[in-house]
């Protein structure tokens, strides 16, 4: 059975989150923010095309226009096209990409399903909402935990969610990828997903504490993550060869949803049994002292 030694490796685990998160805020300095039409405003045009087609295709049009801009499919079968930019293109562009698309597809003016101009106000309001969600999902989690377990364990979950987090933001302005819609609701999932996992280690150090003396903190600790990484690893492979397999055969929308749920599920299982409760021994500890 694999045996954790917290108090040897306790600041050790806490320094490479800690070199990720200081990665990802240097990267938000120095790349910023690739936010998408739904935060930024600009374009949506979906077209009708009476067949499957290739993202080339598409962007062999497209590109003219904007080298950045999403393309995904919908409709039954596939059939339509979705554009998204973060332009505002006007009515003399708009007229071209329509005539473009009609000439190079052999569709007509009847299949331009719509064209439409998102505003920058929906993305400011999308952002609050998401912001509001997030403060109100970890005060929960705070009274939730501290009442059930204790404070301790709350707050250290608390700095875990936000490790979470701050990993999956980190890691989209590295990579300079766009921030959506779908990453809000993916950061959502990843902080139910992620405090379940930390509740499980907590509970365990509850049991721990009766079997052992409260001074034995190393022992309590130890004992309850040998217990708990083996269902916390499992747990998570297992959700995260589904969610891999809808990444590499799913549509855009769903990749864009999947790929920061793939980086917050691998954040998340390290923060719940390494975070989460390297920093509650390290509390621990100093009150004992």
């Amino acid at each position: 059975m694999l045996k954790i030694d917290t108090k040897n490796n306790a600041k050790r685990l806490l320094l490479i989150a800690a070199v990720f998160i200081i990665a990802g805020i240097l990267g938000m300095v120095i790349r910023g923010f690739n936010f998408g039409i739904d935060f930024v405003g600009g374009t949506i045009a979906q077209f009708e095309m009476h067949r499957t087609f290739e993202t080339a295709e598409i962007k062999a049009v497209t590109d003219k226009y904007d080298k950045d801009m999403i393309i995904s499919a919908a409709g039954d079968g596939n059939t339509q096209v979705i554009i998204k930019s973060t332009i505002n293109f006007d009515e003399s562009v708009k007229a071209e990409i329509i005539a473009d698309f009609c000439e190079a597809f052999g569709i007509t003016d009847e299949d331009v399903l719509s064209f439409d101009i998102v505003s920058p106000t929906i993305g400011k309001e999308l952002r609050s909402q998401a912001l509001k969600a997030s403060a109100i999902t970890i005060i929960c989690v705070l009274l939730y935990i501290t009442v059930r377990i204790e404070f301790v364990s709350a707050l250290s979950s608390i700095i875990a969610l936000l490790h979470d987090v701050l990993i999956m933001v980190g890691f989209y302005a590295i990579f300079h990828l766009q921030v959506n819609s779908s990453f809000i609701a993916a950061v959502l999932t990843i902080l139910g997903y992620s405090i379940n996992s930390s509740i499980v280690v907590f509970d365990r150090i509850k049991d721990e504490t009766r079997k052992h003396s409260r001074s034995d903190i190393v022992g309590i600790v130890d004992d309850s993550l040998t217990k708990s990484v083996k269902r916390t690893v499992y747990t998570t492979l297992t959700t995260m060869l589904a969610v891999i397999s809808l990444y590499v055969f799913g549509v855009t929308s769903i990749r864009e949803f999947t790929l920061p749920m793939i980086v917050g599920f691998a954040a998340g299982a390290y923060s719940s049994l390494f975070v989460a409760p390297s920093v509650w021994y390290l509390m621990k500890s100093r009150k004992a002292k």
